[in-house]
């Protein structure tokens, strides 16, 4: 896969407040907690993220030595949740090894999907324009 780059301020996430800082916040940190140990939400979110903030997902995810499963994971907080990315850590701390585990297997299968579309959407344009 080729990177993709997009600039900073064409980013969906920067422009969401992910970046951003808030003081800790219990609740907050209970709802990310709950969409990253629930599989199917989880992945469900993920593909609206990637659908809706294009920019952002192409620069992140086709930057193979970024942690992927990571951006997925604060990303999806933020989109659904409307919690920045020092938010989704400490929900990340909180949680036990085996739901950690889990949630990086479902963001594993995402990935795999996401790069297959997009590998799709690739041919299909090299085709189309041949």
């Amino acid at each position: 896969m080729k990177r993709i780059f997009h600039s900073i301020d064409k980013w969906e996430d920067k422009k969401n407040g992910m970046y951003n800082h808030l003081p800790l916040d219990n609740e907050l940190i209970k709802k990310c907690v709950y969409l990253l140990t629930n599989d199917i939400l989880f992945f469900q979110i993920m593909k609206q993220v990637c659908k809706e903030w294009k920019n952002a997902a192409e620069s992140n995810l086709s930057h193979i030595n970024n942690n992927r499963r990571a951006w997925l994971g604060r990303a999806s907080c933020c989109y659904y949740i409307n919690a920045p990315e020092n938010i989704t850590q400490h929900a990340w701390i909180s949680m036990t090894d085996k739901q950690r585990e889990n949630a990086n297997k479902t963001a594993d299968k995402f990935l795999i999907y996401w790069y297959e579309k997009y590998e799709k959407q690739l041919n299909l344009f090299e085709v189309t324009n041949a």
